[in-house]
């Protein structure tokens, strides 16, 4: 693109010189460039855009990813904790002479639950991060190829328009 305009700028500058081997009048030229430089900065700019968002829907995949492990690590966590703790309140209950049986095993088995649920929720939770985080990642995404066509289209109708009012100010 640098190289199209460094030759769109020459031939401005030849213009003038008598050396423009294309016909035009430095107004034509002038006009033409104007025009070019519309169309490539609308086009850059969606397409800047568009690579932008989805850089940064990739980040936002990779972080999601990263969040839900962390949440599975910390449920990995809880479910341990949860094993000592039954096992220390299972030595309690022996070391002070208590079966486990009856009253002392239901609160071992009502503990047992509980922290069962705890984990699951914390597993829930991973998951639930995750998909959030690709829902965001997929809308960034989704914004970044609307940029990205809207900007095509928004070059091609300057393009137009620009070339109609030059056609009608008599320059072409």
């Amino acid at each position: 693109m640098e190289w199209k305009i460094l030759q769109l700028i020459n031939v401005i500058i030849t213009c003038g010189q008598g050396q423009n081997k294309m016909g035009l009048s430095v107004t034509q030229v002038i006009a033409i460039a104007g025009i070019a430089a519309t169309v490539g900065g609308q086009i850059f700019g969606g397409i800047s855009a568009g690579k932008a968002a989805k850089d940064e829907a990739h980040a936002l995949e990779r972080e999601a990813a990263l969040r839900r492990e962390e949440e599975i690590e910390e449920a990995a966590r809880l479910e341990k904790e949860h094993k000592r703790f039954l096992s220390r309140q299972s030595v309690m209950f022996l070391k002070g002479g208590v079966t486990l049986s009856g009253s002392p095993l239901l609160v071992l088995e009502e503990t047992r639950e509980e922290k069962e649920k705890q984990v699951e929720a914390q597993k829930k939770r991973a998951e639930a991060v995750f998909q959030l985080g690709m829902t965001k990642a997929g809308r960034v995404a989704a914004t970044g190829r609307a940029k990205l066509i809207g900007g095509l289209f928004s070059a091609v109708s300057s393009g137009t328009s620009l070339g109609l009012r030059a056609k009608a100010a008599g320059i072409f």
